[in-house]
């Protein structure tokens, strides 16, 4: 193989992503060439779309242009965010692997880098999340949340132009994007619980591409690995198609695996926590599911 083509969305954030993911994988494949195509997908052609849970149906508009580029040989992977990725993909596509996670925290910037906490009610908060809302109003029932569309400088324009006092965004996206700088706080995961699998890029290829699994299997983080298996495990629990407001995080101690959640429920947030060994890690997501249900029929 002398070349190989990766494939993105053709968005600031998403080429900036790639982008580390090529040099990722030069470093470790230096005799290989690499080179970036960016594909237009429905999702990015959207102008108008209305506020959508984390886990909406919508996802499949920002991959499957990008997944016909795989399976017709135009490309030989495809980087994505893999809280973008539907649950089901195509038979013929796999994941051939996930990097290092990134910091899956959301943050908040705002105009003056006011704390939310120091809002004056009635204070407009720009987020197109449902479980960001839910989160926020949570913590500040006085405050206003107004939905937001765009990418991130078109959000920060919007913001800096005396649209909202403050918009939600991800840590991952503004470190990827080089806009560290601009982030006013950061939320615990006790204020704001991710979005599951926040953070975290999926390297797609075609499943029989031995060639690129390979190239690809020097770049895989086993432990990142697991904690979208059990987050998407999670998000799959609770996603019936509905567009409802979910958020989990996972952390490791030792052989110890820990996964928080959230889920809202008739205009109520429920948590939970599972603890548990790493060997069977899809349990714990069974077994937060079943802890929140049993709080929410309580």
């Amino acid at each position: 193989m002398e070349k190989v083509i990766i494939g993105t969305r053709g968005s600031l954030l998403a080429v900036k992503q790639t982008n580390l993911v090529k040099k990722m994988l030069e470093e470790v494949h230096p005799q290989l060439s690499f080179e970036i195509k960016t594909i237009v997908t429905t999702g990015d052609q959207h102008q108008k779309v209305p506020m959508i849970g984390d886990s909406g149906s919508l996802k499949i508009d920002f991959v499957k242009e990008i997944e016909r580029e795989l399976l017709a040989g135009n490309i030989h992977l495809a980087v994505h965010s893999m809280k973008d990725m539907p649950l089901v993909s195509h038979e013929e596509l796999v994941i051939g692997a996930i990097p290092k996670r990134e910091d899956n925290r959301d943050v908040l910037i705002s105009g003056g880098n006011i704390p939310l906490y120091d809002f004056k009610a009635g204070a407009v908060i720009g987020t197109s999340s449902l479980r960001r809302q839910e989160s926020i109003l949570h913590v500040r029932p006085d405050l206003k949340v107004k939905p937001i569309r765009g990418n991130i400088d078109t959000r920060i324009k919007k913001m800096e132009a005396g649209d909202y006092d403050g918009i939600v965004l991800a840590a991952a996206g503004l470190k990827r994007a080089g806009l560290e700088e601009r982030i006013t706080c950061y939320f615990t995961y006790d204020e704001m619980l991710p979005a599951p699998t926040q953070g975290i890029l999926a390297i797609q290829c075609r499943r029989d591409d031995e060639s690129t699994l390979k190239i690809l299997s020097a770049i895989n983080d086993p432990e990142t690995a697991i904690m979208a298996k059990v987050e998407k495990k999670f998000a799959k629990l609770f996603d019936a198609g509905c567009h409802t407001p979910m958020g989990c995080t996972t952390s490791f101690e030792g052989d110890q695996m820990t996964i928080q959640g959230m889920y809202v429920y008739e205009g109520n947030l429920y948590r939970g926590t599972a603890e548990g060994s790493i060997s069977k890690p899809e349990i714990l997501a069974d077994r937060l599911a079943e802890d929140i249900w049993r709080k929410i029929n309580g």
